[in-house]
């Protein structure tokens, strides 16, 4: 059985086209000429044509000259084609050899590379396109890890808000009810208070305004130390001259008109007016 010959390594081939390639003097004159504009592309596509082959077109003596054959590869007109060529000749763009030309533009733009030369470069991208995803998936990742902490710490702050506000609630609702407690007690102590005699006056003197007002409080002396002896507080008088302020009989309108108590005579029977028996 015959060896199967070996596969020739395929070749890739591209022309380096310069980014000053329009601006160059050589073309622009040739663009200005007659059909210049057609003459520029039938220039670059006989560089094509070289790339493969070193810079050079060669003739295949299928037709009468080389330009004949170039304009039927080209698919365009014979004598633009032979008028393309003088041109470039004149600028050494063309060179003749034997019944060849040379493009020594051309030869200076080739560049090639083997398919498996391509497969190892398509390789290598993909391979860095697949590192370049794992990188934006990690990144990714760590932006999510990174939000996901940025969210925990957000909650676990708000929680501490929250319990500090409830801690200063509690504290703000003991404060108030020591305070109530404080006042109550101020309170009470104030109207447990032993009154001093001036005290007792001017007490009665704001409570029993149907009474003779009291001026001159040495004239119930007697009377006033009493009470104090007695130990009333100034709740004990509080309530003793409001009960006789609101009680008809001790203020003498009833319809028998017999009675009407004074200042001394309510401190003397201060028990039986607080108790409200007069009432």
């Amino acid at each position: 059985m015959a060896a199967v010959p070996k596969r020739k390594p395929k070749r890739f081939y591209w022309w380096r086209l310069k980014k000053n390639f329009f601006t160059q003097i050589t073309i622009k004159k040739l663009r200005r000429s007659e059909n210049g504009d057609t003459k520029a592309i039938i220039y670059l596509q006989m560089v094509l044509m070289t790339i493969d082959n070193d810079g050079y077109i060669q003739y295949e003596g299928v037709e009468a000259d080389i330009c004949d054959e170039i304009a039927i590869a080209l698919d365009e007109d014979s004598d633009i084609v032979k008028e393309t060529v003088e041109q470039l000749k004149d600028m050494g763009l063309i060179e003749t050899a034997e019944d060849d030309y040379f493009l020594p533009e051309a030869k200076n733009g080739i560049d090639s590379e083997a398919d498996s030369t391509e497969r190892s470069r398509k390789c290598r991208a993909r391979k860095k396109e697949k590192v370049l995803q794992c990188n934006t998936d990690a990144t990714d990742s760590n932006a999510n890890a990174t939000d996901s902490n940025t969210q925990a710490t957000q909650r676990r702050g708000e929680k501490r808000r929250v319990r500090e506000e409830e801690i200063r609630e509690d504290k703000r609702r003991v404060d108030k009810e020591i305070e109530r407690e404080l006042y109550t007690n101020s309170t009470a102590k104030t109207e447990h208070k032993l009154l001093e005699p001036d005290e007792i006056v001017n007490m009665f003197n704001a409570i029993c305004k149907s009474y003779e007002p009291v001026r001159d409080y040495m004239i119930y002396s007697k009377a006033l130390s009493t009470c104090i002896c007695f130990g009333y507080t100034k709740q004990d008088y509080r309530q003793a001259f409001t009960n006789a302020e609101n009680s008809d009989y001790l203020k003498g309108l009833t319809e028998s008109k017999t009675f009407q108590s004074t200042f001394d005579w309510i401190l003397e029977h201060l028990e039986e007016v607080k108790n409200g028996k007069y009432n």
